[in-house]
């Protein structure tokens, strides 16, 4: 099921406080931003 349809019946702040989250469990899992080669490992 996509996100979308759950985070329109969020408040901005709310939104915010989870993408905060998501981060931060992607961070202790070690997943890397693909898109960003500061975080890559060599």
């Amino acid at each position: 099921m996509p996100m979308s349809p759950l985070l329109n019946k969020r408040k901005p702040e709310e939104i915010e406080l989870l993408n905060e989250a998501l981060n931060h469990a992607l961070n202790l899992v070690v997943v890397l931003d693909r898109n960003d080669p500061s975080k890559w490992r060599s």
